[in-house]
């Protein structure tokens, strides 16, 4: 043989399967020898595996439901802790008024620009850039400018 065999071919080998030149090249080749031995060597390591004994089975671990006690305490305390951190419920005075519709309005409208303010407190709010002039400045790699008036070029 010119070549050595392949692994299937070694198998084969082991098997009594193979062609009697297959079989003299592995007798003569030093690198076949050692593969053949390994092949032999892990299929007798599989053969004594396949039969030993089987290992005594271990002990099934506890149910499932065991913690559910547990969760649910835990679970208890969690909702009487936020209880008692955030305290009783606010209360309107007895004969007190509710607030007014524009009194609602004119609330909302300044926690709205409190939360959304942009810049310092007093200046006027800059524009955002338009969706379309973010989504061309990431694909050039950078932030879109902004023009003179403060707001992006388009």
């Amino acid at each position: 043989m010119k070549r050595c065999p392949s692994e299937p071919a070694l198998v084969k080998a082991y098997a009594g399967a193979a062609s009697e030149s297959l079989q003299a090249h592995v007798r003569s080749c030093a690198g076949c020898g050692e593969r053949l031995a390994r092949i032999v060597r892990d299929v007798d390591l599989v053969e004594r595996t396949l039969r030993a004994p089987r290992p005594a089975r271990a002990p099934a671990h506890a149910p499932r439901w065991v913690w559910a006690p547990a969760a649910a305490a835990v679970a208890a305390a969690a909702v009487v802790a936020l209880a008692v951190a955030t305290g009783p419920p606010a209360r309107v005075a007895p004969g007190a008024a509710p607030p007014s519709d524009a009194e609602v309005r004119a609330a909302v409208r300044d926690v709205s620009s409190a939360l959304f303010l942009v810049g310092e407190p007093g200046a006027e709010s800059l524009s955002r850039p338009s969706s379309t002039a973010i989504v061309q400045a990431a694909l050039a790699g950078g932030w879109p400018a902004r023009s003179a008036a403060g707001g992006p070029e388009r």
